[in-house]
């Protein structure tokens, strides 16, 4: 019989998700040569309150649970992250503090995945599960609220305790493109709402990037979505609501990366579901359209569908120059690779051109960062966990739960190659591991507590 209380670890887990978007970095507390030896933020030293409560809670965590080593999933993390510890040996500044504090970042993430590997064997999975994804849906709206409020003030809230940066539409602080008259949506124009300014800013929330708050919410309607399934008649109007604001939220930060994973999960997901998505396409298809109408002239302005606006493909070329970096860099050290965080120190070796420091020079594509640092074989691994984990959805693809989940994660294959988010940045990584140890904990949870019986998908 699945527990109707969750333990202790269950709750600090549940906090631990609703936290990953309030997190603020105080880098500006190391000296400015410890920072960085390239100028890009990917070497920056970046730290926050939550770290000792996170690795403390973690490793604590993991205590007892000797049996998920076992697990294929467990074995390919833990090759991948042996490989990115001997990687350090090639770095330049292996003896500095820079390299290891990412790559304790990095261990200290990866325990989130591990401990929610470990869960799925227990009797609470059920109850920890559908927890976690309301602790995700409840965080996601509170984001929603927070970015809409930024997005028509046109500025920062001034919530820099909760990590939000400097944001000025006037000043063209932050995240702009240009839109005549600043309008910001449809409404503006029916009412004849002027405004004095020429740019208008994408929301960011309390992420660095629209493209990073993109995700997380993503993350939070794949949620909403697993617990809309399951949900009673009064539980699917009030996540009716949630979903109405936090797509809304989403389609204010302007990106496509995002958006296009939100859809290729409900092409995925769809099929899988059958009769069930039903009343999942009822609810979508009329929100979509709604937000659609409201932003057209701001969604044609910011580039449309595809990259049509001269800055837009110029971004595009420069994505592809670094791309065609790291190919170069995996062809002159496809084995070892050129050293865990030790990219961007790398690149005018293959560079036809000096390339400028106070550019961000990292590539776009989490497979190719991973492919050039730690080598092919250390992409393998990484490649090897993702695939044993939609393997572990794809056998449980009955559950509504698991069915949903995986389809996320098939779909975060695409934003991995638009974005370094997700193993860049703390928040990054923390939701990484997260939509990984949650569809191995789905997938674990519906076989362990369901019925067996022949598949007729």
């Amino acid at each position: 019989m699945p527990e109707k209380n969750l333990p202790w670890r269950g709750w600090a887990l549940v906090l631990l998700v609703f936290l990953i978007p309030f997190q603020r970095s105080y880098v500006h507390l190391f000296p400015k040569d410890v920072l960085s030896h390239a100028g890009c933020p990917y070497n920056w030293i970046k730290y926050t309150l939550f770290d000792l409560f996170f690795f403390f809670l973690l490793a604590r965590l993991l205590l007892g649970f000797k049996n998920v080593i076992k697990k294929k999933e467990a074995l390919a993390l833990f090759a991948f992250l042996a490989l990115c510890l001997l990687s350090l040996l090639f770095h330049p500044y292996a003896t500095y503090l820079l390299p290891s504090w990412h790559l304790l970042k990095l261990f200290g993430a990866s325990l989130l995945f591990l401990a929610l590997l470990a869960e799925s064997q227990n009797r609470h999975a059920p109850l920890l599960l559908r927890s976690l994804l309301t602790s995700l849906t409840f965080s996601s709206a509170v984001e929603s609220l927070l970015a809409i409020l930024q997005f028509f003030k046109q500025k920062s809230l001034g919530l820099k305790a909760l990590g939000e940066g400097v944001l000025d539409a006037a000043r063209q602080q932050g995240p702009v493109f240009e839109m005549e008259g600043g309008s910001r949506w449809l409404l503006d124009h029916l009412f004849n709402i002027k405004r004095n300014a020429a740019f208008l800013l994408r929301a960011s929330g309390t992420f660095d990037h629209p493209n990073q708050l993109g995700l997380f919410l993503v993350a939070g309607l794949i949620a909403l979505i697993c617990l809309y399934l399951k949900g009673s008649r009064k539980e699917r109007f009030v996540l009716s609501l949630l979903f109405c604001l936090i797509f809304f939220a989403l389609c204010l930060t302007f990106s496509r990366a995002s958006l296009f994973t939100f859809l290729i999960s409900l092409v995925v997901m769809i099929p899988a579901l059958g009769r069930q998505a039903l009343p999942l396409f009822r609810l979508i298809a009329p929100v979509i359209l709604l937000c659609a109408l409201l932003l057209f002239p701001q969604i044609l302005k910011r580039g449309g569908v595809l990259n049509s606006t001269l800055i837009n493909r110029a971004a595009d070329r420069e994505r592809v120059l670094y791309q065609n970096h790291s190919f170069a860099l995996i062809k002159r050290h496809p084995f070892q690779g050129v050293g865990f965080r030790n990219y961007v120190e790398r690149l005018n070796a293959v560079s036809a051109t000096p390339l400028e420091d106070s550019r961000p020079l990292l590539v776009h594509n989490i497979f190719l960062l991973v492919g050039s640092e730690e080598g092919l074989l250390g992409l393998f691994f990484f490649l090897a966990l993702w695939m044993l984990v939609l393997k572990r959805a794809w056998i449980a693809r009955r559950d509504p739960t698991a069915a949903v989940l995986g389809s996320l994660l098939l779909a975060l294959i695409f934003y991995g190659c638009c974005d370094h988010f997700l193993l860049s940045e703390q928040q990054g990584l923390l939701l990484l591991f997260f939509i990984l140890g949650g569809a191995a904990l789905s997938s674990g949870a519906a076989l362990e507590h369901t019925p067996t019986h022949p598949c007729t998908v």
